[in-house]
């Protein structure tokens, strides 16, 4: 039988980083669920076929729009998590601020609806090009974010794993 070393925290934990954190994975978790629901509301579209933002045109097209509102009030508190206690290198205030990025396209996908059919519209052109914003920045914010983790001691994984 193998023991492992207890977790020693080597920092001290701000509450209003956890606040932000917990608030964070709140909103995560429901925009997830609300992404399953409409997968359940609207059997016709087949994510084969549309974008999900597609299912905030329609009869539910309130709950897509939460789900935008929620994946940017979730992108939102992780950025400011992040500010209170996560890394302080360079890489890691380019990645929070594209974060932000991030959060405000998402608010703007919630408010400028796509167009699931021609003829465009202006705020179906708002719309497809905040989700290249968007898309372009959570993946900015992954790569930057993940390399300043891994160079700084306090974030490394604490030897439990290989």
């Amino acid at each position: 039988m193998t023991h492992r070393k207890p977790i020693l925290r080597t920092h001290k934990v701000d509450n209003t980083a956890v606040f932000f954190a917990t608030t964070s994975i709140v909103r995560f978790a429901y925009a997830v669920l609300a992404l399953l629901l409409l997968h359940v509301l609207r059997p016709d579209y087949a994510p084969v076929h549309h974008f999900i933002r597609d299912y905030a045109v329609g009869r539910y097209g309130w709950v897509m729009t939460t789900w935008f509102l929620a994946m940017g009030s979730g992108c939102l508190m992780l950025l400011l998590g992040l500010v209170c206690s996560g890394p302080t290198l360079v890489t890691a205030r380019i990645g929070t601020l594209v974060l932000g990025v991030a959060s405000i396209g998402l608010v703007v996908s919630a408010i400028f609806p796509t167009d699931v059919r021609l003829p465009t519209t202006r705020a179906g052109e708002i719309h497809d090009t905040s989700f290249l914003v968007n898309i372009g920045s959570i993946l900015l914010a992954i790569v930057l974010l993940s390399a300043s983790f891994g160079s700084q001691p306090r974030w490394r994984p604490t030897g439990a794993l290989p």
